[in-house]
Formats: structure tokens, sequence, C-alpha cells
């Protein structure tokens, strides 16, 4: 069976009986939903079932997202789905100019990736997490003068810590 994809090419799918269903997703303690599972393998004539739910914050006024990893969700996180997001392709290094008209920016790519962003970090401070919430094990909010790097697989939200609705968005890493 073949589907199409957003660029008009197919993409091949197995034919299988009873897809599996992803596990379930990691609690946080830091106030950001859990990482989700990843979506199942298909068995003889259905698609692979999907990826399990995000884990629960357990912080009292928390903001929450369950920013799946792997394929099985379409997740909002900081405004953006994995399947709008835009694909960066092979082993590219990326700038991203950091200013007040980025707006809301997805990508999607794949582990390993270097971003660079390109601004003024003290007036537009980079944090990484669902905003305005910052995740301290976020590789954005670790940045080096603007320089992230991604090594795993997952959803990363960013943004502008004083203009937290209108300078955001988010990778999605396989």
């Amino acid at each position: 069976m073949t589907a199409a994809c957003a660029d008009g090419s197919e993409l091949n799918t197995l034919n299988d009986d009873d897809g599996a269903g992803g596990g379930g997703g990691s609690v946080a303690t830091s106030g950001v939903g859990g990482t989700g599972g990843s979506g199942g393998v298909g068995g003889d004539s259905s698609d692979g079932g999907a990826g399990g739910a995000g884990g629960e914050a357990t912080s009292v006024g928390a903001t929450t997202s369950s920013a799946a990893s792997g394929g099985g969700s379409n997740d909002t996180v900081n405004g953006c789905t994995k399947a709008s997001a835009k694909l960066i392709e092979g082993n590219l290094s990326p700038i991203i100019m950091w200013n007040e008209s980025l707006g809301t920016a997805c990508y999607k790519a794949a582990a390993p990736l270097t971003i660079i962003f390109k601004g003024d970090f003290n007036a537009h401070p980079l944090e990484g997490g669902v905003a305005p919430v910052t995740d301290a094990k976020n590789p954005v909010t670790i940045h080096k003068n603007g320089l992230v790097g991604f090594t795993t697989a997952g959803a990363f939200g960013f943004f502008c810590s004083g203009h937290p609705a209108t300078m955001r968005g988010a990778f999605f890493i396989d």
C-alpha cells in the first residue's frame, strides 16, 4: 500500500494485521509534560499503533504539553506540530535570525543536528521549553552564544523569555 507525502512523492507502507500501540510517556517534574512514547509497529493489515501519551507535569499550575518523540503524535509545542514543521535536510547547520520578526518557527530534522541562532540575546533571551516555562534539560536552554546541538530524538520548544507569545517555535528531532 502507498500513501501520498506532502511533497507529492509516495511512501510505501506495510499491510499488517494488528498494529501495536506505542508505550506511555515519562513524567516530568519541571512543570512541563513528559515525553510521549513513540509510535508502534504495524501487524498484517493495519498501520502501526499511535504513540503513547505524554507524561503529566507534577508542579502545581504548570503548563503541560505532551510532546511525543517519534511519529504517532500531532501534539502542539509552542504553536508548532511536526506535520506543519519545515524540514531541515542533511547535515546543514541552519542559521535562525533571532529577532522580533521570527514569529512562530517550526522545524523537523534528524539527529545529530546543530542550529545557530543569531541575534541579541540580551534583548531577546533564548530559552528552551514550552513558553513561558523554561526546561533546564532542553538543549536550547543550554545554548552557547546561540549554538544548539541536538543529539537525541524528541520535541524541543524554544522561546524568547521577553516575548514568549510572539517569538517561539519548536524542533522535532527524529
